[in-house]
This record gives structure tokens, C-alpha cells and sequence, in this order.
């Protein structure tokens, strides 16, 4: 290698380069690290990494938490109030669906206003999955977090 940078740029450009890789080995045997170090340092990433994974759970828990206890006081709120405005909306939103499902499944729009059609009925389904949501819970698996959150706080 030393030889091509000679032809290419004459003598002082190889001196350069063999200086330069004798600093770089000499940082490098300096800083050597003994085997002792190396299962030292080990040691201390494997406890730092659980430290995190505790960390992030108990973060992932809090989470979970604050959200069981949003969705429940906005529960207690609508209950509290007394107000007709959400399930209104609830009904409107599902009924809207189902009808414009059905009318356009035997109405099918025309090739020029298919697209705003379906990005109409899409963005309804949207809200009317949300609607779901709010209602009768997200999932199954928000049924277990929900499970595993009250277990977590009895004890």
C-alpha cells in the first residue's frame, strides 16, 4: 500500500501515511483493555440493560394506568352530566355507516366520484370505529392490560 502512495505522491507523502498508522497502533496498544476490564465492563451493561427493561416497564405500566384512569373518568363524567350529546352522536355515526354501506354496495358510485366516495366512507368508518372503541373497549388485549393494571394496583 505504502509503495503505491510513493509512486503517486513521492516520499513525504508515504512518510506521512506510515506516521500516521504508527499513532493510530500506538493509541491502540496503549488503550488495550485487560480481560479483568473487559468482564467488568460486561458485567455492568448486562446491569445497566436490566435497570432500563425495569425502567421501561414500570414506564410502560404508568402508561397504562393513566390511560385506564382517563378512559375511566371521562366514563364517570358522561355519567355524571347526564348529557345525550355523545350517544346521539354515537347513533347518528352508526346509522350513517350502515346506511351509506348498504346504498352504496347496491348504488355504486361512478368511476369520477369513486374516489371522494371512499375517502368519505372511510374517514366515516373512522369515527364510527372510534365510536366503537369508546363504547365497548379497544380489543381483547386492552381487556388484558386492563386485567393485568388492577392486578399491579392490588398489590
Amino acid at each position: 500500500m505504502f509503495e503505491i502512495l510513493g509512486k503517486m505522491f513521492g516520499s513525504a507523502a508515504v512518510d506521512t501515511a506510515k506516521g500516521f498508522a504508527e499513532t493510530i497502533d500506538a493509541l491502540f496498544n496503549r488503550f488495550k483493555a485487560s480481560p479483568e476490564q473487559i468482564a467488568a465492563w460486561q458485567l455492568e451493561r448486562a446491569k445497566l440493560e436490566e435497570q432500563a427493561a425495569a425502567r421501561d416497564q414500570a414506564a410502560l405500566t404508568k402508561m397504562a394506568e393513566l390511560d385506564a384512569m382517563d378512559r375511566d373518568s371521562a366514563r364517570k363524567r358522561e355519567m355524571a352530566v347526564r348529557d345525550n350529546t355523545n350517544s346521539i352522536m354515537a347513533y347518528t355515526i352508526t346509522g350513517v355507516m350502515f346506511v351509506s354501506t348498504v346504498y352504496f354496495n347496491i348504488y355504486p358510485p361512478s368511476q369520477e366520484v369513486k374516489p371522494i366516495v371512499e375517502n368519505v366512507v372511510m374517514a366515516l368508518r373512522d369515527g364510527w370505529l372510534i365510536v366503537v372503541a369508546y363504547y365497548f373497549g379497544s380489543s381483547r388485549s386492552s381487556s388484558a392490560k386492563h386485567d393485568l393494571i388492577e392486578r399491579l394496583a392490588s398489590k
